[in-house]
């Protein structure tokens, strides 16, 4: 039996999809906050998410689950 929660979405499949962020070292602060994925730079490797009352941020898909 799978856990969805625990298959990993290619990251340009995340872009439009709601993510909980995890795993941050940098900036704890938002580690368990929700946001929507609204792009992703092959280039950086990473995903803008928009988080409420945070803004844009640049996160690698590692930290992100989709939700």
């Amino acid at each position: 039996m799978h856990d969805d929660s625990e298959i990993e979405l290619p990251p340009e499949d995340l872009v439009g999809q709601g993510v909980l962020v995890h795993g941050l070292s940098q900036r704890q602060e938002l580690n368990g906050r929700r946001g929507r994925a609204v792009r992703y730079d092959s280039e950086t490797g990473r995903v803008a998410v928009v988080i409420k009352d945070v803004g844009k941020v640049a996160l690698k898909p590692s930290n992100l689950r989709a939700e």
